[in-house]
């Protein structure tokens, strides 16, 4: 009954505008790359899984309008909003090759309780809206989020990295035992998405889970980076 207003700067929408106006979308802090295996998302994942390569579209900073977009898909149930900012991170990323090779998409799982508390997992949006943009299929089924944990966002570094020891794992880990290819990640070259990377921690963590299920490669990409 009510025109959208831009959650960044709250100037009235047009029908057709994806959730933001046209200049805060001009304005959005996007991230430059020269290669996509030495950067700054790869520097906080180096060492703690083994990954082919990482990007991030965004810069987060707090504050900022990547902040309050985040929020508002995030915590106010505007899930259009992050498969839209995903179609946008897929133009961006599929204009410089980063997709190429890719098999799968893996939105990084939400345990149950927070799903129900949430109604969706806007990781999932955001990888469908990649998907929408590349063809690639989005796999929600083969790994899971075995235990809930705090909140990350007032953690420190290695308070992160305990917090989310173990937290994934295969939903079916007795394919992985098989000579035959049973589990659809074996032999595929993964791409695991998640809204923000932070430390690394999670993705991290998610990874490790699907190592176990014997993939070709593991790659990361988040919408944005703290």
């Amino acid at each position: 009954m009510y025109p959208g207003l831009c959650p960044v700067c709250g100037a009235l929408l047009a029908e057709n505008e994806p959730g933001f106006c046209p200049k805060c979308a001009y304005q959005l802090p996007r991230i430059r790359y020269d290669s996509f295996t030495d950067n700054p998302v790869c520097d906080k994942l180096a060492g703690k899984v083994r990954f082919n390569r990482a990007a991030a579209w965004l810069m987060y900073e707090k504050e900022s309008a990547v902040q309050m977009l985040s929020e508002q898909f995030k915590y106010s149930g505007s899930r259009l909003l992050a498969k839209r900012l995903g179609t946008m991170a897929g133009d961006f990323l599929s204009s410089l090759g980063f997709f190429d090779g890719i098999d799968i998409l893996l939105p990084v799982p939400l345990h149950g309780d927070r799903m129900e508390k949430r109604g969706y997992n806007q990781s999932e949006w955001i990888a469908r809206g990649v998907s929408e943009v590349t063809g690639l299929p989005v796999d929600t089924m083969s790994v899971c989020r075995q235990s809930a944990t705090s909140t990350q966002t007032h953690k420190h570094y290695w308070e992160r990295q305990e917090n989310m020891s173990g937290v994934f794992t295969l939903t079916d880990p007795a394919d992985t035992d098989s000579e035959d290819i049973i589990n659809p990640l074996s032999n595929r070259h993964i791409l695991i998405i998640d809204d923000i990377i932070t430390t690394g921690a999670t993705l991290a963590s998610c990874g490790s889970a699907v190592w176990r299920a014997k993939p070709s490669f593991v790659s990361f990409m988040t919408l944005a980076m703290a």
